[in-house]
């Protein structure tokens, strides 16, 4: 449907009433958006500190584990018990994150958004589009503002807040 709507975009900025059609290239969005790659140093911190809460009570119940005989069914079953509320609490932690991360990431989603339109306006375009939702665009269309929107966009957003509920 996208690329229907690219193409009938496209067909009207043929004619001489439309104006004209921009592209830039968001699949660098991690590399070039301040916001976006300080989100993946946040998350990455996050992921590092859920490990090093939990990881090293669950190698010591599991070595503890390791060392009872069959016999010792009852204690067995009682660390195996601990072991699991222990992963249960730090899979509940990481699902924090993704959700505080799908949070962050639509607040970016929502400011490329304004940075493109911006842009677009700007310059009195018909619309600015995605390039790698597009079929083709010629390299040499003077159409790309992939650093006009990515400059809005981290004037608008210089970084985002990983808020994780606790």
């Amino acid at each position: 449907m996208r690329r229907l709507l690219a193409l009938a975009l496209f067909a009207m900025a043929n004619s001489a009433h439309a104006g004209h059609i921009l592209v830039a290239d968001l699949s660098e969005a991690y590399t070039h958006s301040t916001a976006l790659s300080g989100l993946l140093d946040a998350v990455d911190a996050e992921l590092a500190r859920i490990r090093t809460e939990y990881q090293p009570e669950i190698a010591k119940l599991q070595s503890q584990l390791r060392g009872l005989d069959k016999t010792q069914s009852a204690e067995r079953l009682r660390i195996a018990r601990e072991i699991h509320q222990i992963e249960s609490a730090a899979e509940a932690a990481e699902v924090r994150l993704i959700e505080a991360n799908q949070r962050a990431i639509a607040t970016v989603d929502a400011a490329i958004d304004a940075a493109k339109t911006a842009v677009a306006e700007a310059e009195s375009a018909l619309a600015l589009l995605d390039r790698n939702e597009l079929l083709y665009v010629s390299p040499d269309c003077g159409c790309d503002r992939t650093a006009a929107v990515f400059a809005d966009l981290n004037r608008r957003l210089p970084s985002v807040e990983l808020q994780i509920d606790r």
